[in-house]
């Protein structure tokens, strides 16, 4: 019995590593071939008090996303509640711009890319949202104006960087 429980945890263990092998080979793969989409930043709170040094990201996109809200959305909504959405968003003049709430099952355009985005309280925000960085260099990173995303047509996402307002890379 003693083998037994050392061969299936050894194996939990063989399975787990190939497992996050798995998904870091995928987003490194996202880096080097993804197509590059750049949104506009809005002023954010720059780091968390609990968490240490991250920037929480505005976009200027968020303020185009529809959201339906009503006076029956205010009164039933629960304030820990989160709405998931798909926004569709394609490059325009080198800035992503919002076209339309993605509709599951929709084909996508040329040039289009799905994202995933939450609503909380009455506004969706596209994810990711959090860009962290090593700790003590949030003054570096308070210039930022823009995020650049890597994204693949099937909805896969990596922040790549933050630009400043001449578009070049803060890192």
């Amino acid at each position: 019995m003693n083998k037994l429980k050392w061969s299936l945890i050894a194996g939990n263990i063989v399975l787990l590593a190939v497992i996050f092998t798995w998904m870091l080979l995928g987003k490194e793969q996202l880096l080097q071939k993804g197509d590059i989409l750049v949104l506009k930043l809005q002023p954010a709170d720059p780091r968390s008090f609990m968490m240490g040094d991250y920037m929480t990201l505005n976009y200027d996109i968020n303020d185009e996303i529809p959201t339906g809200n009503s006076f029956e959305d205010f009164r039933f909504y629960r304030i820990n509640e989160k709405k998931r959405a798909q926004v569709v968003v394609k490059m325009n003049d080198s800035l992503a711009v919002f076209v339309r709430l993605y509709q599951a099952g929709s084909p996508l355009k040329k040039g289009e890319f799905v994202l995933s985005s939450e609503k909380a309280f009455f506004n969706y925000r596209i994810l990711p949202n959090e860009y962290l960085f090593q700790e003590g260099r949030s003054k570096h990173f308070d210039r930022a104006e823009y995020a650049q995303f890597r994204v693949n047509r099937s909805g896969d996402v990596v922040i790549e960087c933050l630009l400043d307002k001449d578009r070049k890379e803060l890192r």
